[in-house]
């Protein structure tokens, strides 16, 4: 939250953008802007392994009013549609500007190596962002056509800017007098609007590269500027621009973060040697042959271009150093999901490696996830790649993802308007490649203009489920789960159950826990018959519902979800509720768990846990009512005005709830989520304690 205190779920109101709407446009009409809208809070988080002593070592986290960054949203928005970049600017623009470039620069280092040979340099700008002037903000807008009241407008809303800073337990103020607001949606714009001049600048002088029916003087992308020339004479040149520029600004060039390198032609050969070029005093630094340089965070060498062949590699070892943390193994797999894959996922996607690099990763992946989780290495790949909504863990299958992503990505470039970018990619044969990356996909290229991506994506995702519930063993009562959220909470959050009997839960989840029918697959000479009443087989849904051994946690389980359901019907107004009552009905004596009456009609509901296997839930259904509805006639002599009707309440040994119920709980006034995933939960949670006692005994 902003310094006003004011959360994201307080703007979802239906009113509040109407109210927004007139407050936005008073302000822009009245030239106020709020002084909560300049307040601002900043906490300061240490870089590891740095000095601290050094305010570059600390990574500022700033965060404003949202209804200040609403209002700059809007702003954005407008300032878009009337301001027109440099075509050589990717950076927070409506395309991916970084795969973009990173093409460009693959297909110019390709290019110079073909005959014309040529420089690039590569320039950080030290803290660009927080160090820009606030004048050239309004400089810069009116430059671009922005009538003045806006450009005044735009200016004074950093006027009197001001931030809390946080370290630790301790905090100052401090007034912002340089540098775009860190988190706020205008920032970036203004950022760019700042550099305008420079790209345009640079994307005009003579010193640039002709590349097939294009010139190419400079890739920028924010402030990761990238210039490139036919010579070296021509790069000092346009490196004396922009130093001469950002000096101008009050900015620097970081010489130790920049670096170059030449390519020389000679005798249908090439090498790559030192352009010993200058930024203002200093040597600018030689990127070697063999030396990687980063560029918008992948990896190229100046001898081969795109270098990212040990990606596969890295996110291996990244994932094993998760493996050896002090976390929780629940932890560990959100570390992997949310953080170390994504960072992954987008080289890979920007570099492809080919399809048996990526089977080979999905199966060193699995092997983690499995060592993490302490499940056994047949476990179904199901588990790991079905969706958290259909019962499984959500990660992705790399050689699916990463494919479908970059084919998907590749073919918005290929529509692109931008004729330095369509060079580049014609120069690499890049659709080429796209068409033999839909091939293995099996994807008809010819109709790539009519592919739905989101039912591609659904498709993936489906045939995974599908071989999983196909397993006769692990996809035990599969079915169940699909779309289940309550019962699949556990997956998103996982804080429901502890991080022991998670690892539990997915073992029943997958039909992987030690009764003797799963260890009977592996060693045949393990007797089936269950070692406790030696009646039956001694499968998961036997331990979990049948066993005499555990008649009592089965008596418990049941009373638990019965009393929940008791006490929300009591709260909703039921009356004459009677609670395990007896009947007798043709000599036969049924004892129902409630008989109760609300608005009107009467209920007799019964509760029942069963094991999900097959269509056991609808069978579950089926027997209450079959057994119950005989109390009906009796139930009308004592309550004749009543219309009647058996409702049984059938909830999974694993958690599942089936629509039956949903829709029985519907009727009688009393579902909510609260309620069905505590249903959910204390069916679940008390089969994981019956399973671990079983197995634990022995």
């Amino acid at each position: 939250m902003g310094p006003d205190r004011v959360g994201r779920n307080a703007l979802k109101r239906k009113w509040v953008f109407v109210i927004l709407a007139k407050l936005f446009n008073v302000l822009i009409a009245g030239n106020i802007f709020p002084a909560q809208f300049r307040l601002n809070r900043t906490t300061l988080i240490p870089k590891a392994g740095k000095d601290l002593t050094e305010a570059k070592n600390w990574r500022p986290i700033t965060i404003s009013s949202i209804i200040s960054r609403v209002f700059s949203g809007i702003i954005d928005a407008r300032l878009r549609s009337k301001i027109t970049l440099c075509e050589r600017q990717k950076g927070f623009i409506n395309e991916n500007g970084c795969l973009a470039n990173i093409r460009i620069l693959n297909a110019v280092l390709k290019h110079m190596k073909a005959g014309q040979g040529g420089t690039i340099v590569q320039i950080d700008i030290t803290k660009a962002f927080d160090t820009i002037p606030h004048v050239s903000i309004k400089e810069g807008l009116l430059s671009m056509g922005i009538p003045p009241y806006i450009a005044d407008y735009v200016f004074g809303m950093y006027n009197g800017v001001s931030t809390t800073m946080k370290v630790g337990k301790d905090s100052f103020n401090i007034n912002l007098l340089r540098g775009v607001k860190q988190g706020d949606p205008l920032s970036p714009l203004l950022f760019n609007i700042v550099m305008n001049p420079l790209i345009e600048h640079l994307n005009g002088t003579e010193f640039g590269l002709k590349f097939e029916n294009a010139k190419i003087n400079v890739l920028a992308f924010a402030d990761d500027i990238i210039i490139v020339s036919d010579s070296a004479e021509g790069a000092q040149s346009m490196l004396n621009i922009t130093n001469a520029y950002l000096q101008y600004l009050g900015l620097s060039i970081a010489n130790d973060k920049s670096g170059t390198f030449r390519i020389q032609c000679k005798n249908k050969s090439w090498h790559i040697d030192n352009p010993h070029l200058k930024c203002g005093d200093f040597d600018l630094p030689y990127i070697g042959p063999e030396r990687d340089f980063e560029y918008l965070g992948v990896k190229f060498k100046p001898w081969q271009g795109l270098s990212n062949n040990d990606c596969c590699k890295a996110l291996i070892e990244a994932s094993q150093r998760v493996r050896g943390l002090k976390l929780k193994p629940p932890q560990k797999i959100d570390l992997i999901k949310q953080f170390i894959i994504p960072h992954y996922l987008y080289i890979l996607t920007a570099d492809v490696p080919c399809q048996g690099a990526l089977e080979i990763l999905d199966c060193e992946m699995r092997s983690i996830y499995k060592s993490i989780l302490h499940l056994p290495q047949s476990t179904t790949n199901g588990v790991f790649y079905t969706t958290i909504k259909d019962g499984g863990l959500g990660l992705p299958r790399f050689s699916n993802k990463v494919r479908l992503t970059a084919l998907r990505n590749g073919m918005k470039l290929l529509n692109t308007d931008d004729i330095t970018l369509r060079e580049a990619l014609k120069s690499e044969c890049y659709e080429e490649k796209l068409v033999d990356l839909s091939r293995t996909l099996g994807i008809n290229w010819e109709d790539r203009d009519n592919i739905n991506w989101d039912a591609l994506k659904k498709e993936s995702l489906a045939e995974e489920w599908k071989c999983w519930s196909n397993c006769a063993s692990q996809g035990q009562g599969l079915r169940w789960f699909r779309n289940d959220k309550f019962g699949n909470e556990w997956l998103l959050n996982k804080s429901l159950l502890k991080p022991g009997r998670f690892i539990d839960a997915l073992r029943l989840r997958t039909n992987t826990f030690g009764t003797r029918v799963v260890l009977n697959r592996a060693k045949q000479d393990v007797p089936l018959e269950c070692r406790e009443c030696h009646c039956a087989a001694e499968s998961l849904g036997h331990v979990l519902g049948a066993c005499p051994s555990l008649h009592g946690h089965v008596i418990r389980r049941h009373n638990d979800i019965l009393d929940v359901v008791t006490t929300a019907l009591e709260e909703q107004g039921a009356v004459d509720v009677l609670k395990e009552q007896s009947f007798m009905v043709n000599g036969d004596r049924m004892k129902p768990d409630l008989v109760f009456c609300k608005d009107g009609n009467g209920f007799i509901l019964d509760v029942t846990v069963r094991y999900e296997n097959g269509g056991s839930l609808d069978r579950a259904r089926a027997e209450k009512v079959n057994k119950y509805r005989k109390l009906i006639p009796l139930m009308l002599k004592y309550y004749k005005d009543k219309n009647w009707k058996v409702l049984p309440v059938v909830i999974g040994a694993r958690g599942a709830i089936p629509p039956s119920t949903i829709k029985a709980l519907k009727e009688i006034g009393i579902f909510n989520t609260q309620l069905i995933r505590t249903l959910s939960l204390i069916a679940f949670r008390s089969s994981i304690e019956m399973a671990c006692q079983f197995i634990g005994n022995f």
